[in-house]
């Protein structure tokens, strides 16, 4: 368990031992279970009782218990997510062992959050879907209002600001439409921040950027200053009012002056 996360395979032991109970031997029965090494499973139950998801004597405690039924009620919604967007049954597994092992939690709270909130009836939904794929095979270069919000992990990752990878783009993204395929295009510019220590002006740019698809983070290419996303890959929103809101998880590195940026993980927003 790596910084106080389990990984898919490690929420399945405790879901297990949660069925088993602590009988003698719990150890080697969820080893067997998983075709796993014993002290791989030793050792994970020992990190949990050193982070409080069990007591010492290996009993669920009360934040421990909530803890898992997150983790369990994430899962069920992930399966949900996936499965509208066209993930087949025999790859639902993988794919949400994927997003679990893979994805910031914030940002897994916001795809299960706005995955249940209220929509109108799928045949509505497929009806508006089709007639906007339709129009957009036609469209061409039409301009689109987009932000990228930062998660904010000290409140269960709630989107409260824009992200400093907006000022890397351009003001409006284009909706690009084809006789196969749809894609929202970004124009990469010029980044300005100031230095806090010595109130230096810096400039930079955008160095990558990934996203999520599936379960998997797909590296996308910058050519002539655009990065070009399908329009598959966004989670598309349609609500009562008529409004279709796309969203899509990223991550991007960037320089700015002589510093290089680390990944970060964001949040972005096209309004259709």
């Amino acid at each position: 368990m790596k910084n106080n996360r389990p990984t898919y395979q490690q929420v399945q032991y405790l879901i297990e031992f949660e069925k088993i109970g602590t009988v003698v031997g719990f150890q080697t029965k969820i080893a067997d279970t998983f075709g796993i090494r014993q002290p791989n499973v030793n050792r994970f139950f020992r990190q949990c009782v050193e982070v409080g998801i069990l007591t010492d004597k290996y009993k669920f405690t009360e934040s421990g218990r909530a803890w898992l039924e997150k983790y369990k009620s994430h899962m069920r919604k992930l399966e949900r997510y996936l499965k509208s967007a066209g993930v087949p049954d025999e790859m639902m597994d993988s794919a949400v062992a994927s997003m679990v092992d893979n994805m910031d939690e914030s940002v897994i709270d916001i795809l299960v959050q706005d995955s249940g909130q209220s929509q109108l009836p799928k045949k509505r939904r497929d009806e508006i879907g089709e007639s906007l794929r339709g129009s957009l095979q036609e469209c061409d270069g039409n301009r689109i209002h987009f932000s990228i919000y930062k998660i904010d992990r000290s409140k269960s990752g709630r989107l409260l600001e824009l992200s400093m990878a907006e000022r890397g783009f351009e003001e409006d993204a284009l909706l690009i439409g084809g006789d196969d395929s749809q894609y929202i295009q970004l124009t990469i510019r010029e980044m300005r921040a100031v230095a806090r220590v010595s109130g230096e002006e810096m400039t930079g740019h955008l160095k990558s950027l990934k996203y999520e698809n599936d379960g998997r983070l797909i590296g996308v290419g910058i050519e002539d200053g655009k990065i070009r996303l399908p329009l598959s890959a966004f989670r598309l929103h349609v609500y009562s009012g008529g409004e279709i809101k796309g969203m899509l998880p990223i991550t991007v590195t960037c320089t700015v002056g002589r510093t290089y940026m680390p990944e970060s993980t964001a949040l972005l927003v096209c309004w259709l």
